[in-house]
């Protein structure tokens, strides 16, 4: 075989064929595992004993004298890099820290601070050296850099305890301060290194606006009792459904043998007593390709709901706004009234993170239908009309279920007199 080709070995009876790799290519990869094996040691040897003594201005049997071997030599090289006792611009920090404390208008001083941080960080010779020799002096170094870490940011506890209260603040749980501190240095750190090595996409400028971001979900007026998951629920109301909302389901035979399959099996037994695999077996479809349909049993009580209601949704579009709606909650309501059980899934398929495709149509069509009493309100932004027609929805099905045998017009006569109420009174 000619030189410069390679053959790795064969495959065995259950593998795939290995393809043909140049010597190139296992070079490169030699390369890598050398990297990978790499520690403070070797990377001292690679520069060598008496290149060590001639930067000093001695012999190597100088060197020698001083250390017994590389490896302590190493040692104390390591132990100089991560020495936190011997950084440099410690007080610089602590006297910024200071300084927002005292501040009256803490914005301009958070922004001078960030931005001090991030450039004395960049200028700081041995920022690179820590995370290089983290980075190939060996899993030992692990440990190292963490003590190195935790001492420096220790230094700043008192400090920054003491700014977030004089701001009235104190840590959302489950952090704590150290946690919290610990998020801003490594943010730091990373933005950085992004910013030496990218400036097109960070830059100081950025850094000190985006820093404080992270306090502000972080902290909390103190007596304040939510928790960070409190706070960052907010989230799941963030997908817009109106005006921008999923495409209606297309009907196709597959989608309507589902539907028709998972009706059946709820019209025989409760919705907790019906399986997935069992609807598709009467849809006589693999289970996979009803999940390429409906993502959840959820989601398939919900089309169930709405295909049946379908028809009672259509009303007269000359009918007044207020009677439309009236029509709407009702049908929703008997919905809810004659199958408590899946009226509980489209409830809950309401307040879920990302509803379902049904849901949201039936959601469009009630703000739709409440668009002529909406536009007249300048306070209700069009992100906000979806989360208001879930509520409207979701209090429909809900009293209706508290309450089974009160008629359904009843039902969504008392939702409407309430919300139309809070529609129609003034702005604040």
């Amino acid at each position: 075989m000619p030189d410069g080709v390679g053959v790795d070995e064969g495959p065995g009876e259950d593998e795939a064929p290995t393809r043909v790799r140049s010597t190139r290519e296992r070079l490169i990869d030699a390369g890598i595992d050398g990297l990978r094996d790499l520690d403070t040691s070797r990377l001292l040897g690679a520069l060598g004993t008496r290149e060590v003594a001639r930067r000093a201005g001695t012999s190597s049997s100088t060197f020698f004298h001083h250390f017994a071997s590389l490896e302590d030599y190493a040692a104390a090289v390591v132990e100089r890099i991560y020495d936190a006792a011997a950084m440099p611009q410690v007080d610089g920090t602590a006297a910024a820290i200071d300084g927002m404390t005292r501040s009256d208008l803490p914005f301009d001083a958070s922004a001078k601070f960030h931005d001090f941080e991030i450039r004395k960080l960049a200028a700081d010779p041995l920022f690179r050296l820590r995370v290089g020799l983290w980075a190939l002096g060996g899993t030992t170094m692990d440990d190292r850099y963490g003590r190195y870490l935790r001492a420096t940011e220790a230094r700043h506890h008192d400090g920054t305890r003491a700014l977030w209260a004089s701001w009235g603040r104190q840590v959302t749980p489950p952090l704590d301060l150290q946690a919290l501190v610990a998020a801003t240095v490594s943010f730091l750190q990373g933005a950085t290194i992004r910013w030496l090595v990218d400036p097109a996409n960070m830059t100081p400028e950025r850094y000190r606006r985006l820093a404080p971001m992270l306090h502000m979900m972080a902290l909390r007026p103190i007596g304040d009792r939510r928790d960070l998951d409190d706070v960052l629920v907010e989230l799941n109301w963030w997908p817009t459904l109106v005006p921008v909302r999923a495409a209606p389901p297309q009907p196709t035979p597959t989608r309507d043998r589902i539907v028709a399959a998972a009706g059946a099996r709820f019209a025989e037994l409760e919705y907790e007593k019906v399986s997935v695999q069992s609807i598709a077996r009467q849809a006589r479809l693999h289970v996979d390709t009803l999940y390429a349909y409906f993502s959840t049993k959820r989601a398939l009580a919900v089309a169930v709901v709405t295909s049946t209601t379908s028809a009672r949704l259509e009303v007269d579009p000359d009918a007044p706004p207020v009677e439309q709606v009236r029509s709407l909650l009702t049908t929703v309501a008997s919905a809810a009234s004659a199958r408590p059980d899946l009226g509980e899934q489209v409830a809950a398929d309401m307040v879920a993170a990302r509803p379902s495709t049904e849901t949201q149509e039936l959601v469009a069509t009630l703000v739709g239908r409440l668009a002529p009493v909406l536009d007249d309100r300048d306070d209700i932004a069009l992100d906000d009309r979806a989360a208001l027609g879930r509520l409207i929805l979701t209090d429909t099905i809900c009293r209706q279920l508290d309450k089974p045998s009160r008629p359904s017009a009843h039902v969504a006569d008392a939702v409407l007199r309430y919300h139309l109420a809070a529609l129609l009174a003034p702005a604040a």
